[in-house]
């Protein structure tokens, strides 16, 4: 475990009542499901294995505006690559996705010590909920929060959802919310309100890219992250 704020102690997260977790490589591994089917996909639409690339860069941003962002086509084509891809994925690939073993322990023991759980995550909300189901795990969060739609994806935008749905300001929840999360866009969307970032690094995320974005504290595993949030 790595401690980077200067700000934030482990205390400090530990007494924070309200735990926001991201999904796609923080509770569930999914990396090989997304990149699979958007592989396929893509070389449908005519790119080379060399244009692909590394498409776990894919990973995180939301949809349609990951395939601009990583590769520069146009938002209508973005759409109609997305549109492709979740006609596999999302009526089956999307379920095949194993937990990372010790999550539905960790958050059990995260409920029966009276945290408050949500989810804040990119994946459309209606998707999300079905997988929390099929995982067996939807009991354990007050609130499961996506996007509701392809044009409000940003994280920031998630989370203020997700604050939301708590009830709480953005001032209220500077105090008394953690969020939990494996890539960049997850730390800077908490930080725009406030909220530290708790980083895993138990997927196929760098340290360095959670160092480079100011993650408060990096974590190598669920162990150990439920250590951070319980203060144990």
């Amino acid at each position: 475990m790595d401690i980077h704020s200067s700000t934030v102690s482990r205390a400090d997260i530990a007494k924070r009542t309200h735990i926001l977790f991201d999904f796609d490589g923080t509770l569930a591994d999914t990396l090989e499901g997304i990149t699979q089917t958007a592989c396929r996909v893509l070389r449908e639409f005519g790119f080379s294995d060399e244009r692909i690339g590394d498409a776990s860069r894919l990973v995180g941003p939301p949809f349609p505006v990951a395939f601009s962002m990583i590769y520069g086509v146009s938002s209508e084509e973005a759409q109609r690559i997305t549109d492709a891809y979740r006609k596999i994925y999302n009526t089956g690939v999307a379920f095949q996705s194993p937990l990372y073993p010790g999550v539905p322990q960790m958050l059990a023991t995260l409920k029966h010590q009276h945290k408050i759980l949500g989810t804040a995550s990119s994946k459309l909300e209606d998707l999300l909920a079905r997988m929390l189901v099929a995982k067996d795990i939807d009991q354990y969060f007050d609130a499961i929060v996506g996007k509701p739609s392809d044009g409000c994806g940003l994280k920031s935008y998630v989370i203020q959802r997700a604050l939301d749905r708590f009830g709480m300001t953005s001032e209220q929840a500077a105090s008394r919310v953690v969020m939990v999360g494996d890539r960049s866009y997850d730390i800077q969307g908490a930080h725009e309100h406030g909220i530290p970032c708790v980083a895993v690094c138990f997927g196929t995320t760098t340290r360095q890219e959670l160092i480079d974005a100011g993650a408060d504290v990096i974590v190598d595993s669920v162990e150990e992250l439920m250590q951070v949030l319980l203060g144990v």
